[in-house]
């Protein structure tokens, strides 16, 4: 998952909303936030703006550095690892349930 994602993924927690009342906001399909949330789909400017402001949150948040410097603490960074490994899973196991999403409403919309 990208830095941007897991930032609107942690906006999106911290106020308690789900994906498809976030979706609503924007203006855009569950599918497609869930793969702006997780990283799947590259998100332009203009809708990082439209985020921003829905989070009232700076542009600038979702693109800044986390890195402070100094000591290097080896067991988080394991976690981290781990985590990102873990993260890397549920991403290709939603990249494949959002395909399968898709590919249902197509075949709801061929069988009418």
């Amino acid at each position: 998952m990208n830095r941007i994602g897991l930032r609107i993924r942690s906006l999106r927690q911290k106020i308690e909303n789900s994906q498809e009342q976030i979706a609503k906001k924007l203006g855009i399909s569950i599918p497609a936030f869930s793969k702006m949330e997780t990283g799947i789909t590259d998100i332009n400017v203009s809708r990082i703006f439209q985020i921003a402001e829905l989070f009232k949150v700076k542009p600038s948040f979702f693109f800044e550095d986390d890195d402070k410097g100094g000591h290097i603490d080896t067991d988080k960074l394991e976690l981290v690892e781990q985590i990102q490994q873990k993260t890397s899973t549920i991403v290709d196991l939603q990249a494949k349930l959002i395909q399968c999403f898709e590919e249902i409403e197509e075949l709801k919309k061929n069988s009418k």
